[in-house]
């Protein structure tokens, strides 16, 4: 998001045939991190809620960004110019990327692709090599945190 911000001002301050490259990189940066965002909505977040936390984050987002935006900017605009209007929402991408940043430290880290494994691999007090000479097989463990009781079944059985 804080890419986008030189490409932002050159389309705002730079007049001419730079504004029109400026506005489509300084969109797609803006617009490139929709996807990560909604995946950390999701990851940050039980299964069960995962529905209503998308849904709160779109109301969210729309209602500090669609709702209020526009009175907002003629306002500035009437007071001032356009310019200075387009350059509260460049301090409101400041804002935000901030808020990312200081936010992302905080973030649950992702889970590795063989959760299962992984887990019966680091579980308890048993060693790698202990759990790793037992045969199982992860169609025996299944994927992902759901299926835990039957990683410690399949761990303490064989």
């Amino acid at each position: 998001m804080a890419l986008a911000l030189p490409a932002m001002a050159a389309a705002i301050y730079v007049p001419g045939k730079t504004m029109f490259p400026a506005i489509f990189i300084g969109e797609f940066l803006l617009l490139v991190n929709t996807a990560p965002l909604n995946a950390a909505v999701l990851n940050s977040v039980g299964a069960r809620i995962r529905a209503s936390a998308v849904a709160v984050n779109l109301i969210v987002v729309h209602v500090l960004g669609d709702a209020f935006s526009p009175t907002l900017m003629g306002y500035i605009s009437d007071r001032s110019s356009l310019e200075a209007a387009f350059g509260s929402a460049i301090a409101a991408i400041v804002l935000s990327a901030i808020i990312l940043w200081f936010g992302s430290r905080f973030a649950p880290r992702l889970l590795p692709q063989n959760y299962a494994l992984t887990f019966v691999a680091n579980y308890g007090n048993k060693s790698f090599s202990t759990i790793a000479r037992r045969p199982f097989t992860l169609s025996a463990c299944g994927e992902g945190p759901a299926n835990i009781a039957a990683c410690d079944n399949a761990a303490t059985e064989s």
